[in-house]
């Protein structure tokens, strides 16, 4: 189970197991003073992570372009990852190859368990698993 969980300015992620892989770093990196979270298949989450520069100032539209300009179906498929960003004040989700903004957000097989978390304790962590 992957599980990546977002609010502005912070993500909190599972462990490295990604169930038959294990990743060799977190599931989650900074770029350019903002907060990167990903699930799904390991390859192109690592080409994300070492190999493309992310845009300075994410927004929808930066991180469309940031889409359209990486998307290589053979190395680097954005329709077989979901990703989450989060800025000091907003949080962006792709998922189907699409941006949009939200305050909170978790990605992977356990998003919904997260999500349910968010909405019974909002103001912090601290007790999640």
């Amino acid at each position: 189970m992957t599980c990546v969980v977002a609010r502005p300015g912070v993500i909190i992620t599972d462990s490295l197991d990604t169930g038959t892989v294990k990743r060799s770093g977190p599931k989650a990196f900074k770029r350019n003073g903002y907060l990167i979270g990903g699930s799904g298949e390991s390859g192109p989450l690592n080409i994300l992570e070492h190999v493309i520069k992310w845009p300075p100032f994410p927004s929808v539209e930066s991180l469309t372009a940031f889409v359209y300009e990486h998307h290589d179906t053979d190395a680097l498929d954005f329709n077989r990852v979901c990703l989450v960003v989060a800025t000091a004040s907003s949080v962006f989700v792709l998922d189907d190859s699409c941006w949009y903004e939200c305050q909170e957000a978790a990605i992977g097989s356990g998003a919904a368990y997260a999500l349910g978390y968010l909405r019974a304790k909002p103001k912090d962590f601290n007790g999640a698993v």
